[in-house]
């Protein structure tokens, strides 16, 4: 099969998925995926995998004629646990290994101030508390003090 007509199959599986990005006008996105199409592609000879979108994160993705690589970012208000801003994995396509991991690391929520108390980030700054403890950052115990 003629490399346009491959190209043409995997445009058209990507179609109800893909939008132009005005600002680099010539990336499609898919699943908050960005890839060049002007450079190869995820083709049928290509042994790398679609790289799974880490949960609250995005990638973008740059295709070479051997290797795709592809940088996670979080989404505001969440971060890698590694404190890492951004991840960076690649894949040699004949080989389809894609290294340091097959799987990015999924982001999670950041408490900027801190859960306090066993209090647990469940949300951008918002802390999930003890049932002893209440506020923002679970500062406030629910115990009140009686007289004698």
């Amino acid at each position: 099969m003629a490399r346009s007509a491959e190209l043409a199959i995997f445009l058209a599986a990507l179609v109800a998925f893909s939008t132009t990005n005005a600002a680099m006008n010539k990336y499609l996105s898919y699943d908050d995926i960005t890839y060049d199409p002007s450079l190869p592609y995820f083709g049928a000879n290509n042994k790398c995998k679609n790289p799974a979108v880490p949960k609250n994160g995005r990638v973008q993705c740059h295709l070479t004629e051997d290797t795709i690589t592809c940088v996670a970012n979080c989404k505001d208000g969440y971060q890698f646990e590694s404190n890492l801003e951004s991840v960076q994995y690649s894949c040699v396509n004949d080989v389809g290994v894609w290294s340091p991991a097959d799987e990015f690391p999924n982001c999670v929520p950041t408490c900027y101030s801190g859960c306090a108390n066993g209090g647990t980030c469940v949300a951008p700054n918002v802390c999930a508390c003890p049932p002893e403890f209440t506020g923002a950052q679970c500062e406030q115990s629910t115990y009140t003090l009686r007289s004698l």
